[in-house]
């Protein structure tokens, strides 16, 4: 069996984790934003460092629950999977989907969830390597988009390079927020 180590799913527990973890992310938002001034360079390095602080955690925090709510729709279709594995880092050149399903110690499923909104420049070119990687696998394999506009763009490279992989489109991940700008 190759499963990565200690990576297994436990959704409830992971659920609690990233709920603790938005906290935390929120709280730093707040005191970085807390921080202003009349003098533009200071205030510039508050945006620099907001930027630098907190986006790569926001990336991380949206694709970890994605990749929970992936697992809560499959495991409710393949009941016949007992264990689950994550690898929500992103990490993916280590040779792991971001989802794997065992029954027993034979792989059922693999899929990959993507935060990505439009499929232009670097994450297009992404998007095809990870539907080839994918493909590769054996089983069955899945590819979670957030909009129409990535389930369309997949779909199509689907199509175009004769891939095994079934497309879905996941999560709600917008509200209608009233801007200033």
């Amino acid at each position: 069996m190759n499963k990565p180590p200690n990576k297994r799913l436990i959704i409830n527990k992971e659920k609690s984790s990233i709920q603790k973890r938005i906290k935390m992310f929120f709280d730093n938002i707040k005191n970085i934003a807390e921080y202003k001034t009349n003098d533009i360079q200071s205030n510039l390095i508050t945006i620099y460092e907001l930027r630098t602080k907190i986006y790569e955690e926001l990336n991380q925090l949206q694709h970890a629950y994605l990749i929970i709510l992936a697992a809560e729709e499959l495991k409710k279709e393949h009941k016949e999977i007992n264990i689950w594995f994550w690898h929500p880092e992103q990490t993916s050149s280590l040779g792991y989907t971001d989802l794997t399903g065992f029954c027993n110690d034979k792989v059922i499923l693999r899929a990959e969830v993507t935060t990505s909104a439009k499929p232009q420049g670097s994450i297009d070119t992404r998007m095809y390597n990870v539907l080839e990687k994918l493909n590769d696998y054996p089983g069955l394999k899945y590819y979670y988009v957030v909009t129409k506009e990535m389930k369309q763009r997949a779909e199509i490279k689907k199509r175009k390079h004769n891939y095994n992989v079934e497309i879905r489109l996941i999560g709600k991940l917008k509200r209608n927020i009233v801007s200033k700008y």
